[in-house]
């Protein structure tokens, strides 16, 4: 038996490659909800890069906004993963709606710059929001979803509307218009007359849905949560409802008021009390509501305050700035005397105040800073 003894050797390369750039996404599509409270409208995406980035949010999309997210590059050019954060607006149409965000890479760990072409991959991220109800203008049915829908935005406590399964003439807080009533219109028969909402948790203005509210006379909105923590605006779209005449923002956290505020110029009692206001907004004028003939701004206080002379605390609410030493001029606050000014014009057609209430704030007269 004849043995081979012989061997044939070969030399063979290795060549191990880096990683390719890339920009990957876990889940490159994102669907939302159309309505959601503050607390709850975000949600969170899985990138996994070894090059820096930024996002990129095109102009025209005002209903998202990111955070950014923190980018290392320890690994080098090993892949990691970052979460990055997103938060969503309300959807007020009734179509649905989609944003496409792009990832847009600037450097690799050597600091050099990368440009799309040198990715082998990049993801971009797809979020599709659903459309908002369809709210029907100038009906009852479209007066009946706005009510829910504020109910809902607001987190109303205790609301049952929607789950009692009762119609809208038996809804707690609600007065719908009947003919024969007193300024009724042709067309506002069983549509929301007034309404009432109290005992609920926002930190936000008015919701979208009350401009829908086209035939009421009244509101309120009363009593949210931790309100001494809150400086928020009404909004604009309560602004919009012109037909207003006695309104009511109170308990709600309020320090300012929309610019359009002025377009709620029949308003006959306008009632801003336990708010956080620090002044008297400056837009409360005859010329600009010559119908209001009740003012009630009582108890905007935040915290209580006996002696605001030996007090370095500031935001106090409680109509504050009328009080507050100004050392520049070196002179204190005075208290706004023009509300004593507003009488009626019959010729200019201002109603003037009979009613004004300021109780439990802080006011400056007669030489002394008090707690009136």
């Amino acid at each position: 038996m004849k043995s081979d003894n012989s061997a044939e050797y070969q030399d063979i390369k290795v060549e191990q490659k880096g990683f390719d750039y890339a920009i990957t996404l876990a889940e490159p599509q994102v669907n939302i909800e159309n309505y959601a409270t503050l607390d709850k409208r975000y949600f969170d995406v899985k990138v996994k890069f070894n090059v820096q980035f930024e996002v990129s949010v095109p102009d025209d999309i005002n209903w998202i906004e990111t955070q950014g997210a923190t980018v290392n590059l320890d690994h080098v050019d090993r892949p990691r993963e970052v979460t990055v954060r997103f938060s969503w607006g309300i959807q007020t149409d009734s179509k649905e709606r989609t944003a496409k965000i792009s990832f847009i890479p600037t450097v690799n760990s050597q600091n050099e710059k990368v440009s799309e072409d040198q990715l082998a991959r990049i993801d971009e991220l797809t979020i599709t929001q659903s459309a908002a109800e369809p709210i029907v203008p100038d009906t009852r049915a479209g007066d009946s979803v706005a009510l829910l829908g504020i109910a809902r935005a607001l987190d109303i406590w205790s609301s049952d509307w929607e789950s009692s399964g009762e119609r809208m003439d038996n809804w707690d807080g609600v007065v719908l218009w009947e003919e024969g009533m007193e300024g009724f219109q042709p067309g506002y028969e069983g549509r929301v007359k007034s309404a009432e909402f109290y005992m609920f948790t926002t930190k936000e203005g008015i919701p979208f849905q009350v401009q829908y509210l086209t035939a009421a006379e009244e509101l309120q909105f009363y009593s949210n949560t931790n309100t001494f923590q809150h400086s928020l605006n009404c909004g604009e779209y309560i602004c919009m409802l012109k037909q207003l005449k006695r309104l009511t923002i109170g308990a709600y956290g309020l320090t300012e008021l929309h610019k359009n505020f002025t377009e709620l110029s029949n308003l006959e009692y306008l009632d801003l009390g336990s708010n956080n206001f620090e002044r008297v907004p400056e837009i409360l004028t005859p010329e600009n509501f010559p119908k209001l003939h009740v003012l009630r701004m009582a108890n905007n206080q935040r915290r209580l305050v006996y002696d605001l002379s030996n007090d370095i605390a500031t935001d106090l609410g409680g109509l504050f700035q009328h009080t507050k030493y100004n050392a520049d001029t070196k002179s204190f606050g005075a208290f706004p005397d023009w509300l004593f000014k507003w009488e009626a014009d019959e010729a200019g057609g201002v109603t003037g105040l009979d009613t004004l209430i300021l109780s439990v704030n802080y006011l400056q007269g007669g030489g002394s800073r008090l707690r009136g």
